[in-house]
C-alpha cells in the first residue's frame, strides 16, 4: 500500500494524524500482536533518529520500539520498519514477517515546520505500523476446524489361558489337582468363553482309598472390565463332564469296584488378568461349580464310602495371551 501525505500547514496535519491513530489503534487493540518494532533509519540525523523512535514507543506501548543497531536477531513477530529521510520528504516501508509486501507511505514535510516535523513523522509511522500489524492479523488464515475423531472400532479380542490349582471336592470333602485350558472372545466388556478342565485326586479313606477323575467343559457369558493395569471378569455359565470313581478297599480280600456317569451343574468364575511380559498376563480366579449329578460310591456294607457330589471349589493360578 502507498501513501503520499501533503500537509499544507503542520498543525492540521498533526491534528488529523492523532485522529487517525487513536481510530486505528482503539480498532487494533484486541487483534495486534505485540511484537518488537526494529526501526532502521537511512540518511536521518542521529538526533531525529533517535526523537522519531522515543515518540513512536509513546504511541506503541507497551510495544518495544528500538532502533536496528540497538536490537538484536529478529524474532518471527517482529514488525520491521525502514525509515529514509530525504530533504523535505521521508519515505517509510513497514514490513511484516508474515506477510510479502510491505505497506508503504510517502511523506511530504516541505509545507511542515521544522519544529514539528519529528512529531508528525512519529506519528505517521505509529498509524503505519497499527495499520499493517491489522492487516496481518486480518490475513492470516483460520485455523481449520479439526475433523471430529470418530470413536475407535471394537474388534472382537481372543484370549486363550491355560490355568493349573488347586480344588476341593466331593463328600467328605478331599482335595484334588485341578488343570483347565480355556479361550475367551469377546468385544469390550462382553465375550463368551469355553473351557475344558480335569479335576483328579486319590483320597485315602477308612477302608479304602479313591480314585477320582472328572473331565468336564463349560460355556459361560463373560464380562470383563478392562483398566490401566489389570482386567476383572466374572462369568456364570453350565459345565458338564464325565466323572469317574474306582475304590481300592484296604482289605484283599474284597473286591473294589468302579463307577462312572455323565455329570451337569452350573459354575461361576471371577478373577484377574495382569499384564506381565508383553502380551503375557498372569490369570488368577476362583471358580464354583455346583454338581447336581451326583456320583456315590458305597463300601463292601453297603455304607456311603465317598460321593462326587455338592460343591467343587477352585483356586487357579496361570498365564492368558
Amino acid at each position: 500500500m502507498i501513501a503520499d501525505l501533503r500537509p499544507s500547514r503542520g498543525v492540521p496535519a498533526l491534528a488529523a494524524l492523532l485522529c487517525a491513530l487513536a481510530s486505528t489503534t482503539a480498532h487494533a487493540a484486541d487483534g495486534a500482536a505485540a511484537g518488537p518494532v526494529v526501526i532502521r533509519f537511512e540518511n536521518c540525523t542521529d538526533a531525529l533518529a533517535a526523537t522519531v523512535t522515543e515518540l513512536v514507543a509513546l504511541e506503541l506501548a507497551p510495544r518495544l520500539v528500538a532502533r536496528a543497531e540497538d536490537f538484536g536477531a529478529a524474532s518471527q513477530d517482529t514488525t520491521e520498519v525502514r525509515f529514509a529521510c530525504a530533504t523535505d520528504h521521508a519515505a517509510i516501508d513497514v514490513r511484516e514477517r508474515d506477510r510479502a509486501a510491505p505497506l508503504t507511505l510517502s511523506l511530504e514535510l516541505s509545507q511542515t515546520e521544522p519544529e514539528a516535523r519529528p512529531r508528525l513523522m512519529a506519528l505517521a509511522l505509529a498509524e503505519l505500523i497499527v495499520s499493517s500489524r491489522m492487516a496481518a492479523s486480518d490475513a492470516a488464515p483460520e485455523p481449520e476446524p479439526e475433523a471430529p475423531t470418530a470413536p475407535a472400532e471394537e474388534t472382537l479380542r481372543w484370549t486363550p489361558w491355560l490355568t493349573a490349582g488347586v480344588a476341593l471336592q466331593g463328600e467328605p470333602r478331599q482335595p484334588a489337582l485341578a488343570l483347565q485350558a480355556g479361550l475367551h472372545a469377546g468385544v469390550g466388556p462382553f465375550g463368551g468363553v469355553l473351557d475344558l478342565r480335569v479335576d483328579w485326586a486319590r483320597p485315602q479313606l477308612d477302608t479304602a482309598r479313591v480314585h477320582s477323575l472328572a473331565l468336564s467343559a463349560a460355556l459361560s457369558p463373560t464380562l470383563t472390565w478392562h483398566r490401566p493395569h489389570f482386567a476383572w471378569f466374572l462369568s456364570a455359565g453350565v459345565r458338564g463332564g464325565y466323572a469317574h470313581l474306582r475304590g481300592e478297599p484296604d482289605d484283599p480280600t474284597v473286591t473294589g469296584t468302579e463307577l462312572h456317569r455323565p455329570w451337569l451343574g452350573p459354575t461361576a468364575t471371577t478373577g484377574v488378568h495382569v499384564p506381565f511380559a508383553g502380551p503375557v498376563a498372569l490369570r488368577v480366579h476362583v471358580d464354583f461349580t455346583y454338581i447336581a449329578t451326583p456320583l456315590r460310591g458305597r463300601d463292601a456294607t453297603g455304607q456311603p464310602l465317598y460321593a462326587f457330589e455338592g460343591a467343587l471349589l477352585g483356586l487357579m493360578l496361570g498365564i492368558a495371551l
